[in-house]
């Protein structure tokens, strides 16, 4: 019996002794690289240190100097100058669990398929460390950054599992993007993230923001930006449709505070604006809204002095006011789109001091349906005002030009179930002077009414030299028809003046009075080639002119 309990005691003897030189031979430098060669060999990982530091005063903390850890089959690395790892009771029952994990001065690198650690602690944290995840979708990289997330349970599709987490970051970059003094704090769930404070000096302006992502949204309490400056190589239309490619965005308030972008053919500075329930999935929607700007720029347009206060009721978008300044001229303007009809009201408008080039093809535009896909297929305007503009065409077969241009329009639909035309209302127009062909006009003026589906032209007239030209005409817009009527009457005007508006009539300088009589169809292209009509005129009962108009060829009887 004796013996036993000799054999036993010299047995426990051995083992810790066993204990302590294998305790002494993990802490030397040639003992960790024989430990971490043995991980390597019977793990799914390549781990290395240079070695390993055990305080008896802190037996349930071990530190690991210099480690890196990579999964085999991954790009994906961790290593730390210092790991620090503390233990608990449940090691003894969990191994693979730990009280808290520590690493500190090191990077991870993670990519889309990194797999997720065979670990676990109810406290991660990091200390100087650096992260990037570069996948196809995203570029993300980070440095200094300090914080942690309690508690660490990565799952095989989630290295970051579930649990509260906060941090802060020195500097790093999204997609290019650099940002710096970033401090994020929240909950995190793999299909539920909780902000509850994100703040950060981004694209050399300040974010901050606070809210949730769930079911594939993004939903925010807050979020205010203040001095941001973005650049895209995309046009504005490819801007819009890439963000379809994003979660859904709802913000309860957005406030804006000198934003300024720039992209392909587009471009907006000193942007300011406050919305409530601010929201994008597919298309914009917001309860209320004002802001104001100093410049946009969409391909070849510039406006400046930009304010506006929008709400939107049910599908219906309002706009309150909205004044600009465009081509040295002021617009102000309030009306409302709504969504169902697709149909816009532009209750009150006021045109001052504009210059405005017609864009090439104006008329063949016109002439068009408009597209059945767009959301506008209906314009009415009830109130709007021309004061002391210009209005031009440098189109070269026939180009115009009338200044100090003035009129009113009056309940006047200008786009009627996908259709341009004119319809119910009234517009008076009058300027003091302009070009019509290179000819010049004095006090030209024009007066249109409507009738069911026929716009007519009751009178128009034009000073020329020591004459005048006055006439009407008529639009029928039945059938989807665009057929066309014109009568001009010029007395004491030479009688050059059709040769110089395009009828290649019998040239002739004398004074005199001639009476033209148009028909046409503005659908067609070229709308000369339907052209058909007489040309008559005379000098003291002598008959000068004298011609046809046949499908846009002209006869001449004299």
């Amino acid at each position: 019996m004796r013996w036993l309990m000799k054999s036993l005691v010299s047995l426990i003897l051995i083992v810790i002794l066993f204990i302590i030189i294998i305790y002494a031979f993990i802490q030397t430098q040639w003992g960790a690289q024989k430990t971490s060669e043995w991980l390597t060999q019977y793990t799914d990982y390549d781990i290395r240190f240079s070695g390993i530091e055990h305080d008896l005063m802190q037996p349930e903390q071990v530190i690991v100097h210099d480690l890196l850890v990579n999964p085999k089959q991954d790009k994906a690395t961790v290593s730390a100058k210092s790991a620090q790892i503390r233990l608990n009771w449940q090691f003894f029952t969990t191994p693979s669990h730990l009280q808290k994990i520590t690493l500190e001065n090191g990077s991870i690198k993670l990519t889309g398929k990194s797999p997720a650690m065979p670990l676990s602690a109810d406290i991660l944290q990091f200390k100087n460390m650096a992260l990037s995840n570069n996948t196809v979708d995203i570029t993300f990289n980070a440095d200094k950054i300090t914080g942690g997330i309690t508690p660490w349970k990565p799952t095989l599709n989630d290295v970051i599992g579930a649990g509260h987490f906060q941090f802060s970051i020195a500097e790093g970059s999204i997609n290019n993007n650099h940002f710096s003094n970033f401090i994020i704090s929240g909950e995190y769930q793999p299909d539920n993230i909780q902000i509850e404070k994100l703040g950060t000096r981004l694209l050399s302006g300040s974010l901050s923001l606070s809210g949730q992502y769930q079911d594939n949204q993004w939903k925010f309490d807050e979020v205010y930006m203040n001095g941001l400056r973005w650049q895209s190589s995309q046009t504005f239309n490819e801007l819009i449709q890439s963000l379809s490619e994003y979660p859904r965005i709802s913000i309860r308030a957005l406030n804006i505070v000198d934003f300024t972008a720039e992209g392909k053919q587009w471009a907006i500075s000193g942007f300011d604006g406050q919305f409530s329930q601010f929201s994008w999935d597919d298309a914009l929607s917001f309860t209320t809204g004002e802001l104001n700007t100093n410049d946009v720029v969409f391909q070849d347009e510039h406006f400046t002095d930009l304010i506006a206060k929008l709400n939107q009721q049910n599908n219906q978008l309002n706009l309150d006011n909205l004044s600009l300044r465009y081509e040295k001229g002021l617009i102000k303007l309030a009306g409302h789109w709504n969504k169902d009809n697709k149909t816009i009201t532009i209750q009150d408008a006021t045109l001052s001091g504009i210059l405005y080039t017609l864009p090439e093809n104006w008329l063949n535009f016109l002439a068009k349906p408009i597209d059945n896909k767009s959301n506008i297929q209906n314009i009415t305007i009830e109130q709007l005002s021309i004061n002391q503009s210009i209005l031009i065409d440098i189109t070269p077969e026939f180009p115009f030009q009338f200044t100090n241009l003035t009129g009113k329009l009056q309940n006047l639909v200008v786009a009627k179930e996908g259709e341009w035309g004119l319809w119910q209302g009234s517009a008076v127009l009058n300027a003091d002077s302009g070009t019509l062909n290179r000819i010049e006009l004095r006090r030209p003026d024009l007066k249109i009414v409507t009738q069911q589906d026929n716009a007519i032209v009751e009178q128009y007239s034009a000073f020329i030299g020591d004459g005048i030209v006055r006439g009407s005409a008529g639009l029928v817009q039945s059938n989807q028809q665009r057929q066309f009527s014109l009568i001009a009457n010029g007395l004491n005007v030479p009688l050059s003046t059709p040769y110089t508006l395009g009828l290649k009539t019998t040239y002739s300088d004398e004074i005199g009075q001639f009476t033209l009589k148009l028909k046409g169809d503005l659908r067609s292209s070229p709308v000369a080639s339907t052209l058909n009509g007489t040309l008559t005129g005379s000098k003291d009962e002598q008959q000068i002119l004298n011609s046809v108009i046949q499908n846009g060829e002209i006869i001449n009887h004299l």
